[in-house]
């Protein structure tokens, strides 16, 4: 009964993902069918084809660091807490993070499947469940601390769009309520043995779990450590420090992006890099909250507004393609790689 009981959850599991993933798919597609479907072929080709392949190689590199970064974030984490990883480990975590967070809505799924996987690998559940919760405190963090440092130089962005303001603003105020929560669940384990104790209860009356003691008694082990690693990270600030920072250069990394794309056209104007990195910013403040996998189309459709008035009409939609397929979609693709290697090598191991 319960082997039955877990490959129906399992399936479920399964499904779910499969699910998400269609809706990516057909997202993605109706993005690109919009955003291609009235511009001139032979004009984006010619674009691409005359850019300067050095920055586009440099933009691909810029990608490459901020996958690796995310890794790296969770290995400064997860060693603090004497965890057993390495640094490849841990940017295969990274890339699992990443890439499920990309397909799936609202960003739901990156960090329970990352959570299995460094359980496969012998991390423990509180240090995998507070690496994690860091990583993305300090992710937020970044975005924020970039978002309002980009408009106290360039304003003039939020001007001209009423509803990109409201979502930017909106982008702010949800990131700083989920870092109050990944704060309240860090260093308040009776909310977070509240939250766990709700969420088991709520799957004993749907019937996905049968023997609630075994689940909790199961539960309360695998957190016997949760708040001595809990009160270690509170006590210990340079790792809060370390992890910020290398999240700050994981992210500009990724915004110079544009940067390089501008650069590759070989366009003779006054857009500075500062410029560049305040829209890529803006953007991503903007759909970072919304329920959308990645923030697909959104992303797209206000990075075509803000990109206009950098490079017209003639070439936003190549602009627009080249930075999101490096900054996202190159980024997804590399990450799911990574993710499929990982999944064999645990099965070859079994």
């Amino acid at each position: 009964m319960e082997n039955l009981q877990k490959d129906n959850v399992i399936k479920e599991k399964k499904n779910r993902y499969f699910f998400s993933m269609m809706f990516f798919v057909l997202l993605v597609t109706a993005t690109f069918y919009l955003l291609l479907k009235d511009c001139d072929f032979d004009n984006i080709i010619s674009a691409v084809k005359g850019a300067e392949y050095k920055y586009l190689i440099l933009s691909v590199i810029m990608a490459v660091i901020y996958i690796a970064g995310e890794g790296q974030c969770l290995n400064i984490i997860i060693k603090s807490l004497r965890g057993k990883t390495n640094r490849f480990l841990c940017f295969i975590y990274g890339c699992i993070d990443f890439y499920f967070c990309a397909v799936t809505p609202s960003a739901t799924g990156g960090q329970p499947v990352a959570a299995y996987y460094m359980s496969k690998d012998g991390v423990s559940v509180a240090t995998s469940t507070i690496a994690l919760l860091l990583n993305t405190i300090q992710y937020k963090m970044v975005l924020i601390v970039l978002g309002i440092t980009a408009m106290i130089f360039k304003f003039s962005i939020l001007l001209d769009n009423f509803w990109f303001t409201f979502m930017f603003v909106f982008g702010i105020v949800a990131n700083i309520i989920t870092i109050i929560v990944c704060l309240a669940a860090i260093f308040s384990k009776s909310l977070l043995d509240k939250v766990v104790y709700k969420v088991i209860n709520g799957l004993v009356r749907i019937k996905l779990i049968r023997n609630r003691r075994k689940v909790v008694t199961k539960y309360e082990y695998q957190f016997k450590d949760y708040e001595k690693s809990a009160e270690y990270i509170k006590n210990n600030p340079m790792v809060n420090v370390k992890v910020f920072l290398v999240c700050l250069a994981q992210r500009v990394a990724l915004f110079s992006i544009a940067y390089f794309i501008y650069k590759s056209f070989g366009i003779d104007g006054d857009v500075t890099f500062i410029d560049l990195l305040a829209i890529q910013v803006a953007v991503a403040m903007a759909v970072d909250s919304l329920p959308l996998p990645g923030g697909v189309g959104a992303a797209e459709a206000f990075t075509v507004q803000l990109f206009t008035m950098v490079y017209g009409s003639d070439l936003v939609a190549t602009a627009t393609l080249l930075t999101r397929g490096i900054s996202y979609y190159f980024c997804v693709l590399v990450s799911g790689i990574f993710f499929i290697i990982n999944h064999i090598r645990h099965s070859v191991r079994v």
